[in-house]
């Protein structure tokens, strides 16, 4: 069961679930919500309803001010840069208050639940919910999923997405200035090209060795944690950012923007 936190900043997409999200929120226990909608057409009218609805009740039953409810950040959940970008400007904007951030992913598609999980392994004061559905289900609610289960079955989808491992460790300050660096450079050639731009490490002597050797290590370090993808030609080894250091990256971005 999950525990009674609070207070907390409670994150949630939002497409088709509203019960069971509610439930998740009133269990922890936040005093700040944010509830992403999903934009995509096939899911737009149901997530507006269902925000609104969300956070009527949060006002109405757990005395939470209309301030502190957003509802403003409409994303397409399909899309893992797009999902990162709104997470990461949330939780940078609020990392610094008091207890948890939980991000719930019970009405979430696979890629904005993925992106909360690998979050989670960025930022510590993350955690990921979800709330399942009870075991008395309705025989025509069954019925109706095995309809849209038989559907799918003939459904090819779209192009495949690679989804990038899951990163590993928190985020320091330089890495994060290495992330934004990337993100507004576009790439790098090689890995000395970058570091004679960024010049020496926080608190590090800068001499063009050490330079070098920060650099190296904390790139490689960004590498292992999935947020920059390293390339080797030649002798040089190129720069770019992954689809979560892009999201990632943005997102910080943004949180600073307002």
């Amino acid at each position: 069961m999950m525990r009674r936190l609070g207070p907390s900043v409670f994150i949630a997409p939002v497409t088709t679930y509203e019960g069971r999200v509610w439930k998740s929120l009133v269990r922890s226990g936040a005093d700040k919500i944010y509830l992403i909608k999903e934009k995509r057409e096939s899911f737009k009218e149901a997530a507006d309803e269902i925000t609104k609805s969300l956070k009527q009740n949060a006002t109405k039953y757990l005395m939470i001010s209309g301030n502190n409810i957003d509802i403003s950040r409409e994303v397409d959940l399909s899309k893992p840069e797009e999902t990162y970008e709104a997470f990461t400007e949330i939780i940078e904007r609020e990392k610094s208050r008091e207890g948890k951030i939980l991000i719930d992913v019970t009405s979430a598609t696979m890629e904005a639940s993925v992106t909360a999980l690998s979050l989670a392994k960025l930022y510590g004061n993350v955690e990921v919910w979800y709330t399942p559905p009870s075991e008395s289900i309705s025989k025509e609610a069954i019925k109706k999923r095995v309809e849209i289960l038989k559907a799918e079955k003939t459904d090819l989808g779209g192009e495949p997405i690679r989804m990038d491992k899951f990163p590993s460790g928190k985020l320091i300050s330089d890495e994060i200035r290495a992330l934004l660096k990337i993100n507004e450079h576009g790439s790098y050639n090689s890995i000395v090209e970058f570091a004679n731009e960024l010049g020496v490490g926080t608190g590090k002597k800068d001499t063009k060795d050490a330079r070098q050797r920060y650099w190296t290590r904390l790139i490689n370090e960004l590498e292992e944690k999935g947020l920059v993808e390293i390339g080797i030609s030649g002798r040089a080894s190129s720069i770019k950012l992954t689809n979560i250091g892009l999201g990632v990256s943005k997102g910080i971005l943004k949180s600073s923007k307002k």
